[in-house]
């Protein structure tokens, strides 16, 4: 679920250190899957999607899940002030790193064009034909 909302690539946009203002096609793209499929949104990751919230705390609530969590920052621009998002390094919750490893692997495993034991036999195959 959370492959097909875009939240892998929303990620590793997030931890190379790109800053969000939350009018990116990605965040809108992530918000509005969410808000089409709350049902579920709800079954699958048990998370509740209120359809009046905006795109960053939808955002929020996913990377919340992972253990992780967004700081954020208003410079003034043009006269005005905009709210850029980035990744919190200092307030990682201990199990964050280890759930995006595990988030991470399960996207790395279901890209694989051969399934690990079927990958693991032709290994063993060919050591049998060395024989």
């Amino acid at each position: 679920m959370r492959h097909r909302l875009g939240l892998r690539a929303v990620l590793m946009d997030l931890m190379a250190g790109v800053e969000i203002k939350g009018d990116e096609a990605m965040i809108q793209t992530l918000a509005e899957f969410s808000k089409r499929n709350t049902s579920h949104v709800k079954g699958i990751l048990n998370l509740t999607i209120p359809l009046s919230e905006s795109p960053v705390w939808i955002l929020g609530q996913y990377l919340w899940q992972l253990g992780l969590s967004t700081e954020s920052r208003r410079p003034l621009k043009d006269g005005q002030r905009v709210r850029y998002y980035r990744l919190n390094w200092c307030q990682m919750r201990p199990s964050g790193l280890n759930r995006w490893r595990d988030f991470s692997a399960q996207i790395t495993i279901a890209k694989r064009s051969v399934p690990p034991k079927q990958k693991k036999l032709t290994f063993i195959q060919k050591d049998f034909q060395n024989f």
